[in-house]
C-alpha cells in the first residue's frame, strides 16, 4: 500500500488563467479572428479535460481573494507536512496577490478566463500555442 505524503500530480492537463485580447473584424468580410473561449465553451461537454472553468473577471479575483483570506487564517489547509503547507502557502498568497495587480491591470473589455487544456488532445494544444505566440491569448499564470 502506497501511502501519500505531500502534493503528488499526475496531471493530463494544465490550468491557466489567461487574458483573451478582442480582434477586430475586417473591415471587407466582416469575418474576426478565432473566439477561443466561445470554440471551448462549445467543446466543453464534461467529459474531457479541455475545460472553461470560469470567463468572469470579477469571479476570477474574487476566488483568489478568497483563497487569500482561506490560507492567511490556515497555512495548513492543504495536504503534506506542515513545513511544507507553510511554504507552499506563503508562496500562494504571492503569486495570488501578484495574479490580482495584474488582473486588475487589464483594460476593461478584455476577456480573463480560467481554462484547462488536455496534454492528450494536440489539435487543442496546438491551437493555444499559436494563439498565444500570435499574441491574441497572454498566459498570466499556469498550474499543472
Amino acid at each position: 500500500m502506497k501511502i501519500r505524503n505531500g502534493f503528488v500530480s499526475n496531471s493530463s492537463s494544465t490550468s491557466y488563467i489567461i487574458v483573451v485580447k478582442k480582434t477586430e473584424p475586417c473591415p471587407h468580410c466582416k469575418q474576426g479572428g478565432v473566439d477561443f473561449l466561445d470554440l471551448l465553451s462549445k467543446r466543453d461537454d464534461g467529459s474531457c479535460d479541455n475545460t472553461m472553468y470560469i470567463k468572469d473577471r470579477e469571479q476570477i479575483l474574487n476566488e483568489l481573494e478568497k483563497e487569500i483570506e482561506v490560507l492567511s487564517k490556515n497555512p495548513l489547509y492543504y495536504w503534506g507536512s506542515v513545513e511544507r503547507s507553510k511554504e507552499f502557502a506563503a508562496r500562494q498568497l504571492l503569486v495570488n496577490k501578484n495574479l490580482i495587480e495584474k488582473i486588475n491591470t487589464i483594460p476593461e473589455g478584455t476577456d480573463v478566463a480560467e481554462i484547462r487544456i488536455s496534454h492528450h488532445d494536440l489539435s487543442w494544444e496546438k491551437l493555444f500555442k499559436e494563439l498565444v505566440a500570435n499574441g491574441s491569448l497572454i498566459i498570466l499564470d499556469t498550474q499543472d
